[in-house]
């Protein structure tokens, strides 16, 4: 009877024990549950940033390029402005060049 009581003993401990690490177990994996749960709220809230990242990175891509192209026009539309004012000048100096050069022509041919 002894034996009995004791080996009864032993196994409310063991069931005490063994109810003890499994309301432990649960808390732990109720604990895990939520940081999963966060976990994939971070994993959904990043997608969406990564997502708004990229169209922004689209929409400054587009800007670039626009930015170039305008640079390159102004570039070309001051190159032209440049051949513009040079042909004029030349233009203007070779006039004056040929009434200068017919002056002495005529200058010696009347002498």
């Amino acid at each position: 009877m002894a034996e009995e009581l004791k080996r009864i003993q032993e196994l409310n401990t063991k069931l005490t024990e063994a109810d003890r690490d499994k309301k432990s177990a649960k808390v732990a994996l109720q604990g895990a549950e939520r940081q999963a749960e966060s976990q994939r709220k971070q994993l959904h809230q990043t997608k969406d940033q990564l997502a708004i990242a990229k169209g922004q990175i689209g929409s400054l891509k587009k800007k670039l390029e626009e930015a170039e192209e305008a640079a390159k026009k102004a570039e070309q539309e001051g190159y032209d402005i440049g051949v513009a004012e040079i042909e004029e000048t030349l233009r203007a100096e070779v006039s004056r060049v040929c009434r200068t050069y017919c002056l002495q022509v005529w200058n010696k041919a009347l002498n």
